[in-house]
């Protein structure tokens, strides 16, 4: 009965002018949840776009690859100061580092005055030189070779100990390496891999095969046989352990130079190995065997595994 009689009494008109000037204040605050009649819809804030930033490029490994045994004469020595120095002829018997970079290096970029060497002796030093090697195939633009006359690097009691970028370089895709730095190894010490990325076997490299896979060394790595391939592993995610099936991208191998009164083959220069291999199950690790190959001076590589990303993983 109660609901019967709200419905003959009419509300009191003071009531109703209550009711009526709340809904004109309220309505602002609602917001947008409430669109009057004849405005147009009012369009709801989109939350911001947030971008997951890439890994900064880095100096992966910096390997003094040749020091004089003797000190240099440091009277024409490109020492670091604020003088303008233009690079001197690259010395045949000079002084030499490799560095690694994880990304590819525009090679309009560099410049051997954009790199300072730190030596034990607290002296800093300039290169004389610097290109795109030991690989330098278009597709291995991410090792620098940097060059100095005999001793001016450092010597047995003054070690070269770190490499700074002072200058604009920049990598092919258009990101900054100026301001990296990285500790330099001793030439003492056994050429290793660095980094390791997979490729689609082509012309270029593993024709025929299922993958394969692209190592950078630390420093030149010797001429190549195919008896090594028994010191290589690739280990895949079903739990199979294989040699790789051969190698390719290597500027010179033993192999071919087997012709009887062929001559020696040349010295190569080349710090990258590519990997084949006929399985297509996923790869997940490469691991090196101590001593698998030597350096062009015949020390010989260390042990190491490396992790292997998917493609897209980095």
């Amino acid at each position: 009965m109660y609901a019967a009689s709200v419905l003959a009494h009419p509300r009191p008109a003071a009531l109703l002018a209550q009711r009526a000037m709340f809904w004109a204040v309220a309505s602002p605050a609602i917001g947008s949840a409430c669109v009057s009649p004849g405005l147009p819809p009012q369009r709801q804030p989109q939350p911001a776009q947030v971008e997951i930033p890439a890994t900064a490029p880095t100096i992966l490994s910096a390997h003094a690859s040749r020091l004089a045994d003797h000190p240099a004469d440091h009277a024409d020595h490109p020492a670091l100061g604020p003088a303008i120095l233009e690079p001197a002829p690259e010395p045949r018997d000079g002084d030499r580092l490799v560095l690694v970079f994880s990304e590819q290096v525009d090679p309009l970029t560099l410049d051997p005055r954009g790199f300072a060497i730190s030596r034990a002796d607290g002296r800093r030093v300039l290169a004389r030189s610097a290109r795109l090697a030991p690989a330098n195939e278009g597709d291995e633009h991410r090792s620098v070779t940097l060059v100095a006359g005999p001793g001016e690097f450092g010597t047995l009691g003054s070690a070269p100990v770190a490499v700074h970028v002072i200058g604009k370089l920049f990598t092919e895709s258009g990101r900054a390496l100026q301001g990296l730095d990285a500790e330099i190894s001793d030439s003492l010490q056994p050429d290793r891999p660095v980094a390791v990325e997979q490729l689609a076997p082509g012309p270029a490299s593993c024709p025929g095969a299922e993958q394969a896979l692209r190592t950078y060394w630390s420093d030149d790595l010797g001429a190549i046989e195919a008896g090594d391939l028994s010191g290589v592993e690739l280990r895949f995610a079903n739990g199979e352990v294989l040699h790789p099936t051969a190698f390719d991208d290597h500027t010179t191998t033993i192999d071919d130079h087997t012709t009887a009164g062929a001559a020696a083959p040349p010295a190569p220069e080349d710090n990258v190995l590519d990997l084949c291999t006929s399985s297509r199950q996923t790869l997940i690790e490469v691991r090196f065997a101590a001593g698998v190959f030597t350096d062009l001076d015949g020390h010989p590589s260390g042990a190491a595994a490396l992790s292997i990303s998917t493609p897209g993983q980095g």
